[in-house]
């Protein structure tokens, strides 16, 4: 394949790509193979004729179409990461060439890309930042949490009520006063008994189940004031449950840690390293923000609508995997949430306005400030990663090189590499945090 950029104007560039004879031959091969499935001539069974034989029955123009769908699209994605380009939004092909055999096909596609803006106020900003110290106390909370994770739930033997604290499975039905249908059932759902929490939406409901014993029926009635009617409650106790911590000791630890860790002290170091990380990540967030609300305030540009459509469909699409590993779908995020896609790209849109001004700083700070990122950073970065995650270096470079990702892994760190920038160049004043302030 061969690329070059034949036109720059404003804010698109312009690709010529020509693809080799060899290559067009391998995907007109591919489908008059695919065809002569489908395809019955006389003498032969499907998929057995001849592909010059299955190329007289095709139209010329169905042929040439299946092919562009086949290499178009692949080759301009190659063609872009060759390049090392990031364009914004779909592209436009202005000119293809036929589709002849023996000949390589040209064809040119034309994407926008980000302005190159200049900023001029990004160094030198003042502002005071607090800085929170991890303390005894924080290691010891987060100890406690993973105790209460690990604890079990056993049955509560003894002949008693249901206690605050206690886990209940229950089955539970609503009714409108007067009616016979159920508004909500519920079978074996297992609930905490909490004075101060809610089971749908009432808390006389919760504090009913005190005192109740397996096998006991329970029913309540409570006004909805705002609808003028009354709510039937009829809850029925199956058992009883209470919580078992483990005790905090040496074999809680290797057990927690898959014998990462083998003593308490350990455990707590790792703790303390791990919450002294989530501060610092908070602290460096809160920075930029400051930082980036400075040089919004003088900033002459505004991204293009494309730029911002780009923005918000990558935060649709990361919500979408992050619903897709909750088992969820995004039709019944939508509605569940009684709105549409449009009106959920509309609540993103000040975000993704955000983004895609950052994107423009980042880019802009980068390219005066003449920053870049050599093949030894990324081997490094790289090498880091697969350390932490106990995984192979080479491994890890191949399938990025496969899934064409390591052009946008390299991007992050320039991005990142940019940030730290305009970190060190900020005179920042660490202080305190207020009494009773996180």
């Amino acid at each position: 394949m061969k690329t070059v950029i034949c036109e720059e104007k404003e804010n698109f560039k312009t690709l010529e790509i020509e693809i080799e004879p060899d290559k067009i031959k391998e995907a007109w091969d591919k489908i008059l193979k695919k065809s002569a499935q489908s395809i019955v001539i006389k003498g032969f069974r499907k998929g057995k004729a001849p592909l010059k034989m299955v190329e007289n029955y095709i139209e010329k123009d169905h042929l040439s179409r299946e092919i562009y769908n086949e290499l178009i699209p692949k080759y301009y994605e190659e063609a872009i990461y060759e390049n090392e380009l990031t364009p914004i939004g779909f592209p436009n092909f202005p000119e293809i060439g036929e589709i002849e055999k023996e000949k390589p096909l040209i064809f040119k596609a034309t994407f926008e890309v980000k302005p190159q803006i200049e900023i001029k106020e990004y160094k030198n900003f003042e502002f005071e930042q607090e800085k929170r110290e991890i303390t005894d106390k924080d290691v010891e909370q987060t100890l406690i949490n993973l105790q209460k994770r690990a604890a079990k739930l056993v049955n509560v033997e003894e002949e008693r009520g249901i206690q605050e604290g206690d886990y209940a499975i229950i089955d539970f039905e609503s009714y409108f006063e007067g009616e016979k249908q159920p508004l909500k059932t519920l079978r074996g759902s297992l609930i905490q008994v909490k004075r101060e929490e809610k089971i749908e939406q009432s808390v006389k409901l919760m504090e009913s189940l005190l005192g109740l014993k397996k096998g006991e029926i329970r029913e309540i009635e409570e006004e909805i004031p705002q609808q003028n009617k009354k709510i039937k409650f009829k809850v029925t106790l199956y058992e009883i449950k209470k919580e078992i911590l483990p005790d905090l000791d040496d074999a809680f630890v290797k057990e927690i840690s898959q014998n990462r860790f083998q003593t308490m002290e350990e455990l707590k170091g790792e703790i303390r390293k791990d919450l002294e990380e989530i501060e610092s990540e908070t602290r460096k967030a809160q920075i930029e923000n400051k930082i980036f609300e400075r040089i919004f305030a003088s900033l002459e540009y505004s991204p293009s609508q494309s730029m911002v459509d780009y923005e918000t469909n990558y935060i649709i699409s990361d919500l979408e995997k992050q619903l897709h590993e909750r088992g969820l779908s995004m039709e019944n995020y939508l509605k569940h949430r009684k709105i549409d896609e449009a009106a959920l790209k509309n609540e993103y849109k000040e975000r993704a306005e955000k983004l895609a001004k950052i994107e423009l700083v980042i880019d802009a700070v980068a390219r005066q400030e003449n920053l870049n990122i050599t093949p030894q950073e990324v081997d490094d970065k790289i090498a880091e990663f697969a350390q932490k995650t106990n995984q192979d270096k080479e491994k890890i470079k191949s399938n990025m090189d496969k899934e064409k990702s390591l052009l946008h892994y390299k991007y992050n760190l320039l991005k990142q590499k940019a940030m730290d920038f305009l970190i060190e160049n900020s005179k920042i004043t660490y202080i305190k945090p207020e009494e009773g302030g996180n």
